[in-house]
């Protein structure tokens, strides 16, 4: 007999190749079909089909208002809509009631056994009023921006106690994430696990060579750096001609952008050849491209906007150094730090600010390098030990590829939510 599992989540992928959201669909398209089936409840969106398949998984797609007025989920994300739109907002509450009513529907028609829930808000909720109606296991998984949402609000964090009462078991994403939830809910110490999520490495295999042979001895000079940045290549920067420290996110104040920008001044007396390529899309953009105006870095600083995530693995092997300066901004920061796995996994060496999840995945002068937050010239320190010691650059590659392989890899952290859906059933 199969276990019935419903995930629930606000941005499970509306087609195969969309990025945003596809690591919700990682652990639903590993599970055996033969012991598992697997349901996915999602919202809406206009002109996308209220059922589909992918791999396996049957997907649903609840309407909450007019279908091509539906404003709260995707794009910006919950949170980012609401604060923006005003006619998101309001659909707040019928967002909610349409979920759960869908949530019930779903688990009496099909005989679900197991809901997983991502983020506690709303879906979180949606998952424990069904526990406590229909008496199905709950299991909620948190991914650090929602609780750090909700630490905010007294009247939020009662209902994160009420979820994590109608929940079998919590999972966090981050150390970080765990102490964040038992500052709150000191009552979730003996439900809450962590679990990570993970990265293919399939898909950030080493030995793969996406870049064009007839472009690896393209030699381009600085000074056209800005007029090539528009094109979704590398052709421009050859391997090795000049040093390449990348970042990729987007871009908005927790990020802590600024800060690797300034880092380059205290760079360019040692590697007056040094470029950063910053690759993301945010509010934060126009502030970041008149800091590098202000500090006269434009043939130092490039910005690629929005990158798939093909291209980003080929600009993941093709950089010196990857560097993740997130910081702690009004309570909010980085829940774990996915684009450090998938550095790491490209054989990249590492560095990020010591908050948040990001300690979970760098061990300092191990795998990589943690620095203070908002310090750029910690960060430019640090860049410049990896630039010239080839016996510690070659240390973190290992090190890093390792970390991910044992402890971050799909097929680990699939072993680890496997073996929660069995004792629940069991029990």
């Amino acid at each position: 007999m199969t276990i019935k599992i419903l995930i629930i989540s606000s941005n499970y992928p509306r087609v195969h190749n969309e990025t945003m959201g596809w690591f919700l669909h990682e652990i639903p398209k590993r599970l055996d079909k033969d012991q598992y089936t697997i349901y996915s409840l999602t919202p809406h969106c206009h002109k996308c089909r209220r059922i589909d398949f992918f791999d396996g998984v049957e997907i649903h797609r609840f309407r909450y208002f007019i279908p091509s007025l539906q404003r709260l989920a995707y794009g910006s994300g919950i949170a980012g809509n609401f604060h923006t739109d005003h006619l998101a907002k309001i659909q707040v509450p019928l967002f909610l009631i349409s979920e759960v009513l869908s949530a019930l529907k779903l688990c009496k028609d099909k005989k679900i056994q197991i809901i997983h829930t991502h983020w506690l808000l709303p879906q979180g909720l949606a998952g424990a009023i069904c526990k406590k109606l229909i008496g199905v296991k709950h299991v909620a998984n948190i991914h650090g921006s929602d609780i750090n949402t909700i630490s905010k609000s007294k009247f939020l964090i009662k209902v994160a106690g009420f979820i994590v009462k109608y929940s079998d078991i919590v999972i966090a994403n981050s150390s970080y994430t765990k102490e964040k939830l038992l500052s709150i809910c000191p009552q979730a110490e003996s439900k809450c696990k962590i679990i990570p999520m993970g990265v293919d490495l399939t898909k950030f295999d080493p030995n793969i060579e996406n870049i064009q042979n007839d472009k690896k001895n393209i030699l381009i000079h600085r000074e056209n750096i800005q007029q090539y940045s528009e094109y979704n290549d590398l052709s421009y920067l050859p391997k090795g001609s000049k040093p390449v420290i990348l970042s990729i996110g987007r871009l908005i104040g927790l990020k802590g952008t600024e800060y690797l920008i300034q880092s380059i001044i205290y760079l360019t007396k040692a590697f007056p050849e040094i470029i950063i390529i910053i690759a993301g899309i945010g509010p934060e953009k126009e502030r970041l491209e008149q800091l590098v105006q202000k500090l006269k870095l434009s043939e130092k600083v490039v910005f690629k906007g929005f990158i798939s995530h093909e291209l980003a693995i080929e600009y993941y092997k093709f950089s010196d150094v990857f560097v993740l300066p997130s910081v702690n901004l009004n309570g909010q920061t980085e829940g774990l730090g996915v684009v450090l796995l998938e550095a790491m996994a490209c054989k990249t060496p590492v560095i990020g600010s010591n908050v948040g999840g990001i300690p979970d995945i760098i061990k300092d002068g191990r795998n990589g390098f943690l620095v203070p937050e908002k310090d750029p010239e910690a960060i430019a320190g640090k860049i410049k030990i990896i630039l010239d010691n080839n016996e510690l650059r070659e240390k973190f590659i290992t090190n890093g590829y390792t970390t991910v392989k044992e402890n971050f890899s799909w097929d680990i952290i699939l072993k680890k939510n496997e073996e929660i859906y069995r004792k629940l059933v069991e029990s």
